[in-house]
């Protein structure tokens, strides 16, 4: 996602995730709720046969 002008909230509902920011990587596992700031330039999110819910803020 490019741009970002408000949070975002992610939650991975299903399997387990990995959000890149800035070239580095970071794990969403099931369950668990991460907060992005609006500050951010770019974000990926690689889910691999999983589900993340995004909300915009």
């Amino acid at each position: 996602m490019d741009e970002l002008d408000s949070f975002v909230v992610l939650m991975a509902v299903d399997g387990d995730n990995e959000i890149i920011v800035d070239n580095n990587t970071y794990q969403l596992p099931f369950g668990s709720t991460v907060l992005l700031p609006a500050c951010l330039s770019s974000f990926t999110i690689k889910a691999n046969h999983s589900k993340v819910l995004m909300i915009t803020i």
